[in-house]
């Protein structure tokens, strides 16, 4: 069994640029569907919002792999998660008031955005999202490292799969439970994809990297059918796209080469690019480019400068809360967008 080894903790060049890569096409969809793109439709693009599937699956596989060789200590585990996510977390939502680009109602949403908790109001069909639209998915991640930390209390050879059995069985469990507002929102599809990213790890599968463009492509063609069943068109394409990754490892060009100098940069810099494209496309690019504009113009345009901010928020900002508060704390590679 997969279990009975250790599963050796590495750093995967692989999986680290997949998290640019993933934010990127966040970054690239929200063009889209802020109404910034003058001449394209946002169908184009439709597929690029599931980067956060990316995201999703390489969390449940980091997850995995970066606690093999660590005492189960759920305590431990909590802490290191919230010191990668909630600093910088905290900073892009306040953030937001400061720069003036809140909306009303979002004072009353400031603690449970703060605190990852969806606000359930009397009579709402829906839970409320957090100020920073894009936290959303850091709520499901929390989610899932309360769930992760929960099973570390049973030997790893039964917490993985108990873990992964939990996650599939969310939503069809919580449909059971019509019209509650909390359930809804915690029954998302996309907790699949923690479960597919953790049994990628556990078994150690790994696919020929051809999978990475089908997958991408299944992504983009499932995008443009009706209805499609989220864990056909969104889970198993993602999944293809990180085995694949994980199989092109060892073929990988030198980690010296300017363009994978530049992959490592936007992977390490990944949580900062999603947290913060909202504030830099309000900020810069809308009073320099007018809103909407020209694709030729905007999207070059959104995206560097989406970019460039998110490289100096990491370098300037994130960076050093990590080593402000994590002390002693050997800093973990994770990115949660998110990892």
């Amino acid at each position: 069994m997969a279990g009975d080894h250790p599963i050796k903790q590495q750093h995967y060049r692989s999986i680290h640029y997949l998290r640019g890569i993933a934010a990127l096409m966040v970054v690239i969809y929200h063009i889209f569907s802020y109404g910034m793109v003058a001449d394209l439709p946002r169908g184009s693009v439709q597929w690029m919002k599931h980067g956060v599937a990316i995201f999703f699956v390489i969390s449940g596989f980091v997850m995995v792999v970066s606690t093999a060789k660590r005492p189960n200590d759920p305590g431990d585990f909590i802490l290191r998660r919230l010191l990668r996510v909630v600093p910088l977390y905290w900073v892009a939502t306040l953030f937001l008031f400061a720069a003036g680009l809140t909306h009303p109602g979002d004072l009353q949403r400031l603690a449970p955005s703060l605190l990852f908790v969806p606000m359930v109001v009397d009579g709402a069909p829906k839970a409320a999202g957090p100020v920073l639209e894009v936290g959303w998915t850091l709520y499901l991640e929390m989610a899932f490292y309360l769930l992760f930390a929960a099973a570390m209390v049973m030997p790893r050879r039964w917490a993985i799969p108990v873990t992964v059995g939990i996650l599939c069985l969310v939503s069809p469990v919580t449909a059971l439970v019509p019209g509650n507002a909390l359930a809804s929102f915690y029954a998302h599809p996309g907790l699949l994809n923690f479960a597919g990213g953790m049994v990628i790890a556990w078994t150690r599968i790994r696919l020929p990297a051809w999978t990475v463009p089908l997958g991408f492509t299944l992504m983009a063609w499932f995008a443009n059918t009706s209805s499609p069943d989220y864990t056909l068109a969104v889970t198993i394409p993602a999944l293809l796209i990180i085995g694949g990754a994980l199989g092109a490892e060892s073929k990988l060009p030198s980690p010296e080469r300017l363009p994978m100098k530049f992959l490592a940069t936007l992977g390490d810099a990944s949580f900062a690019i999603y947290l913060m494209h909202f504030a830099t496309f309000n900020l810069l690019v809308a009073p320099l480019a007018g809103y909407p504009a020209k694709a030729l113009v905007i999207i070059p345009l959104a995206t560097g400068l989406a970019t460039l901010v998110g490289i100096m928020v990491h370098r300037h900002v994130e960076q050093p809360l990590t080593r402000l508060l994590g002390g002693n704390l050997k800093r973990q590679s994770a990115s949660p967008l998110p990892a």
